[in-house]
């Protein structure tokens, strides 16, 4: 299998999959070096070793849910490379042979003329195989309609009906009604129009709820294999004779794949999910198999910032994000939680990096990564990463000058925590002496009676092409590399005070930082696109009052996007193996492929 070629007919068109051609043992090996490249910015992360990637059987057929956008003339499939064209992709390599039969029939349906207007108003379909208890296979089907097109009720049911009377294995159909030019493929209304409301599919060792819209893993036997060796790491925590059962928060757990099975294993689970038909479907699942699972309907952040004001104990946590990651409220809300492990599961190298980095912080240390296939034959990469508690990393001290002293400052542990820490650390009482708001990074002063720094340079990443003067922004400015609509520049200020109003210069001029959140459209494309999940802003040099200098290299984090973002100029060029992810596809084609 490791020699294994893949060819696809619909390869020179589709956007599906990157690597139609190329060994299976070099797609491994790729997947393995991201996550490698995406790790090494972090010194924290840098020991970590990365093991081969492990792989998947079946490499071809695998998908159990997919989703294929719909074009003209009953076409379905994904977005033709750099197109917003439909390619149709009757012949898909990757899609469950189940799947691909079921779609051949849709395509036949929708070149019905008796169902134009279904077919006028369809945007996509979303289809998800399922075993049942017994090991039966069936289907379920959504239909994803522009609202704003809707068609009459029994148009619907009678598509439905014409469906299942040709594939009698669908056990549901399914509308799911979207704006017409909505992002997302799938909206937030959805309503049953044929066959069975509940479905439970074998996921593994357990039986979990197929809810409509509701997240699987897009490989079976991978999925299977990841839950396996959770249920073993827990275990191994628990040891041979636990004198009570582990506790266990599982969250963004959409039907609880990893709460089930830890149920089953004996743990006290509660699951957090912000889906709420996910989990009503869980809690009915774990009934159907005589185990217990508490559900919290909600933000997960939310829901951890109770559980820590409640003081409600736990001895695992396990994440399972969306490629954005874990916010910095919720890294701080687990950390918080004092966990014994935590077990992180991420399909982004990059925001699993960002977010390991932080954790390491805040006392959890990552003692394993390893990187899991998937998705193969697609750059896409799942990892895990376990953590443990771990002595908090110290702040560098950058320079000293009598009382004061220079600490290097990480982006997300804030003024307050910073001035605790080195405080501690110095075992005396200091204050901050130089500006750090937050989601900053970069040097820091303190000191223990107030004093004015002096001379400082502050680095920011910005939206927009910034020329050579800026009004309102007094300091030096010098733009150091400009990428497609952002820039890279520096401000070299008489004073430290004079950064902040820096920034807030560049911010007035329509130049604000990226990731500032004050600039909500531009924070949610650089959080989506490239991890950035703060104010790309860095004080990189600071003068003390009688003349010592301090400097602070580039954050990791913050070198980590530089190339993603098109900003590596000969001035600012990152040591970083991060690599760019395509700024240009469609994030509902991205949606399509990934999930």
């Amino acid at each position: 299998m490791i020699d294994d070629v893949t060819s696809c007919p619909h390869g020179d068109r589709c956007g599906g999959c990157d690597h139609l051609g190329v060994s299976y043992g070099v797609q491994l090996v790729g997947k393995r070096d991201r996550l490698a490249s995406a790790l090494a910015p972090f010194p924290a992360l840098a020991p970590l070793e990365v093991p081969p990637t492990r792989g998947a059987d079946p490499v071809v057929g695998y998908r159990t849910r997919i989703k294929w956008m719909a074009g003209k003339r009953g076409a379905l499939g994904l977005f033709a490379r750099g197109t917003h064209e439909v390619t149709d992709t009757p012949e898909c390599r990757v899609a469950a042979p189940a799947l691909a039969d079921l779609g051949n029939t849709l395509r036949a349906l929708l070149r019905d003329p008796a169902r134009v207007r279904v077919a006028r108003s369809l945007r996509a379909v979303d289809l998800r195989e399922v075993q049942g208890a017994d090991g039966s296979a069936g289907a379920l089907v959504t239909l994803v309609l522009v609202r704003e097109e809707r068609p009459a009720r029994r148009e619907l049911e009678a598509f439905a009906e014409a469906l299942r009377t040709a594939r009698p294995e669908v056990l549901s159909v399914w509308v799911n009604w979207a704006a017409k030019k909505a992002i997302q493929i799938l909206g937030d209304e959805t309503e049953l129009v044929l066959g069975e409301p509940f479905t439970l599919d074998r996921q593994g060792d357990v039986l979990v709820a197929a809810p409509p819209g509701s997240f699987v893993q897009a490989h079976r036997g991978q999925a299977a294999a990841l839950a396996r060796a959770l249920v073993q790491r827990v275990a191994a925590l628990a040891g041979p004779s636990p004198e009570r059962p582990l506790r266990v928060l599982e969250l963004f757990a959409g039907a609880a794949p990893f709460g089930m099975a830890l149920a089953r294993a004996g743990c006290q689970v509660t699951a957090v999910e912000a889906y709420a038909p996910a989990l009503e479907g869980a809690k009915r699942a774990a009934v159907e198999q005589g185990v217990e699972l508490e559900t919290i309907v909600g933000d997960a952040e939310a829901a951890v910032a109770r559980l820590v004001r409640t003081e409600t104990p736990f001895d695992v946590v396990v994440v399972d994000p969306p490629r954005r990651g874990l916010s910095p409220g919720l890294r701080r809300g687990i950390a918080a939680l004092s966990p014994r492990l935590v077990a992180y599961v991420s399909c982004d190298p990059e925001t699993l990096a960002r977010d390991l980095d932080d954790l390491s912080w805040r006392g959890l240390g990552a003692e394993a990564v390893q990187p899991w296939d998937f998705v193969p034959l697609t750059e896409h990469v799942e990892a895990w990463a376990v953590l443990r508690p771990a002595p908090r990393r110290l702040l560098p001290v950058l320079a000293r000058e009598g009382e004061a002293l220079v600490v290097d400052a990480p982006p997300h542990l804030g003024k307050e925590e910073v001035v605790r820490r080195a405080s501690a650390a110095q075992k005396r009482t200091l204050a901050a002496a130089s500006p750090l708001p937050d989601g900053w990074s970069g040097a820091f002063a303190l000191a223990k009676q107030p004093l004015a720094a002096g001379p400082a340079r502050v680095v920011a990443a910005v939206r927009g092409s910034v020329g050579g003067r800026v009004r309102g922004l007094v300091g030096r400015l010098e733009v150091l590399a400009r990428g497609p609509g952002r820039s890279l520049v520096a401000v070299d200020t008489d004073d430290a005070q004079g950064v902040v109003k820096a920034i807030a210069a560049l911010g007035r001029a329509g130049h604000p930082p990226l990731g500032d959140a004050r600039d909500a459209p531009t924070a949610r494309h650089v959080l989506e696109r490239h991890a950035v999940d703060r104010p790309l802003v860095h004080v990189a040099k600071l003068t003390l009052a009688g003349g010592a200098v301090a400097e602070s290299p580039l954050a990791p984090d913050f070198q980590a996007v530089l190339d993603g973002l098109g900003l590596a100029g000969k001035k600012a060029r990152p040591e970083s193996g991060s690599r760019e992810r395509d700024a240009r596809e469609a994030p509902e084609a991205r949606e399509a492929r990934e999930e």
